[in-house]
């Protein structure tokens, strides 16, 4: 009797069809579900910005909180002393800089004004064709009747207004941030070691514990490395600004170490930012102009250099994926979505090459 497996038979034409609409019926629902979930994380946003934060914070001290846990320290003990450290090095930070960029607050409402006045020769020819164009416009509309004046409405205080919630509003993320931290440091195992009993088979166990060490070995290899690389810049660019002859370099430093977390973008604003100090500080518009171009040319360094060299291949990551989460989070969430693009990047990518055996999404991701 012959044991040999029948060859299952050709699909007809019908069943062919079928097929392809059940596919394209579950990819429309894909799709459909991955805009319901952009909606949600974008209504959402005050919810979810503290709980993604500390979710990214978790993974990045978990391998410290573990250590600490070996070292015999108890798990709440430890839970305690690393977001107590991070907000106790914030603070100090913030108390050494507070002066001197209070001092740039204050100097504020007349920054724009001195910037115009060095900035005239550049914006007064660019003032006149604008006029002309102007002038060329009222005269092929035709003269206006009387009747037909136009009343603009600006609003006073609108911005300081909005400053204010959005300072209280992070104030409040961040307090909600360090408690969400201190539950997950503290209670983070037995959570996962539970969320594994309910798991159906041994794969998804196995699966969901190699996720999420690749997760935490990554985030917080990458998330140190980055950390250290931002603080040597920002001690190069202090220097740099010093040498220049610019005011309060050691503040400016600082600025250009919390900027460099935001790639790309925040090396642009800080350039900006740099420029400006020198316009106010300086009559020239040549000594003006050193400061910046110092800065950009370390941040140049930094990161088409020294960053790659120092995470290998391994960790760095693709220029295009972090320029596209960089723009989606920040629409998303804002400047705490700008900050977080790039942590939920290296996950993404420690997921997919877990879970996808490496497949082509992780091989976008990574250079």
């Amino acid at each position: 009797m012959d044991s040999a497996v029948a060859p299952a038979p050709p699909l007809l034409p019908e069943d062919d069809d079928g097929e392809r609409r059940r596919r394209l019926t579950v990819r429309l629902l894909a799709l459909l579900a991955g805009l319901c979930s952009v909606a949600a994380l974008y209504l959402a946003a005050d919810v979810m910005v503290p709980v993604v934060g500390a979710a990214l914070l978790y993974a990045i001290f978990a391998p410290l909180q573990r250590r600490l846990t070996a070292w015999r320290l108890p798990a709440v003990l430890g839970a305690t002393l690393i977001p107590g450290a991070l907000a106790g090095a914030i603070a100090l930070s913030i108390a050494g800089l507070a002066e001197p960029a209070s001092n740039w607050i204050d100097k504020a409402p007349t920054i724009a004004t001195e910037m115009k006045w060095k900035l005239r020769n550049v914006l007064v020819p660019v003032a006149d064709v604008r006029r002309a164009s102007k002038e060329v416009r009222e005269i092929a509309n035709g003269p206006r009747d009387a009747g037909e004046l136009e009343v603009v409405l600006r609003e006073q205080g609108g911005l300081l207004q909005r400053i204010a919630l959005s300072v209280r509003l992070a104030g409040v993320q961040l307090v909600v941030i360090a408690a969400l931290l201190w539950f997950l440091l503290a209670y983070g195992d037995s959570l996962r070691r539970r969320l594994d009993d309910a798991l159906p088979d041994d794969d998804s166990r196995r699966r969901l514990v190699v996720s999420a060490v690749h997760i935490e070995r990554d985030l917080s290899r990458y998330m140190l490395t980055i950390a250290l690389i931002n603080t040597a810049l920002g001690a190069a660019v202090a220097l740099a600004l010093m040498a220049a002859g610019l005011p309060n370099p050691i503040l400016w430093g600082a600025m250009a170490t919390a900027l460099n977390f935001i790639p790309y973008a925040g090396a642009i604003v800080g350039v900006g930012i740099v420029f400006g100090v020198g316009l106010i500080t300086f009559d020239s518009l040549g000594q003006a102009a050193i400061g910046p171009l110092a800065y950009g040319a370390l941040s140049i360094i930094e990161g088409q250099w020294l960053t790659p060299l120092i995470l290998g291949r391994r960790l760095t990551l693709n220029p295009l994926a972090i320029f596209l989460f960089i723009l989606f989070w920040g629409w998303l969430w804002g400047v705490p979505g700008a900050l977080m693009a790039v942590p939920i990047l290296v996950a993404v990518r420690a997921v997919c090459v877990q879970a996808l055996s490496d497949g082509p999404v992780a091989r976008m991701i990574r250079v």
